[in-house]
């Protein structure tokens, strides 16, 4: 009878103990969602004022950019082509999004180099196609406003986004 009691102890501890470990990591995990899939190729559109543009960067770093995000969890990583340098790690909090430090290849007139500025925006839920509306603030540039912006993801070439 001693060796059946080792293997009833032994099959409870090697089947029950994981079962009871499962039930309760499903048990709290029921009310978490995944975040926001942002990942893939956005068309960038900022709206920044002529003066902006003059102090800040030239003309082309703020018409002709995409912005590519890949995404994993809540992390993220941004390339913001060509204003960029490399890419930059950012968040997805809901539907949130930062990036604190992004550098960019120009140097604009009267702000330090390499200069670097952050992104904050929020990704619109509401139509078909996903948007991202925000703002690039230029970090140690007093005198580059913050410019808005707005991101439309690419449609890929499968139909789906």
């Amino acid at each position: 009878m001693f060796p059946s009691r080792r293997f009833l102890a032994a099959y409870v501890f090697f089947v029950g103990v994981p079962l009871l470990l499962l039930v309760g990591v499903l048990h709290l995990g029921r009310n978490l969602t995944a975040p926001v899939s942002v990942d893939g190729t956005w068309d960038f559109f900022p709206q920044a004022p002529q003066s902006t543009i003059s102090v800040c960067g030239s003309e082309a770093v703020f018409t002709t950019s995409v912005l590519t995000i890949a995404q994993s969890g809540q992390v993220l990583s941004m390339d913001l082509h060509p204003l960029m340098r490399q890419p930059a790690m950012g968040r997805i909090q809901g539907v949130a999004i930062s990036a604190p430090a992004l550098q960019a290849p120009a140097r604009a007139s009267g702000c330090r180099e390499p200069q670097s500025f952050s992104l904050k925006g929020t990704v619109d839920l509401g139509i078909k196609r996903l948007t991202i509306s925000g703002e690039l603030q230029f970090d140690g540039c007093p005198s580059c406003a913050p410019v808005t912006f707005r991101a439309v993801r690419r449609i890929s070439a499968e139909g789906g986004l």
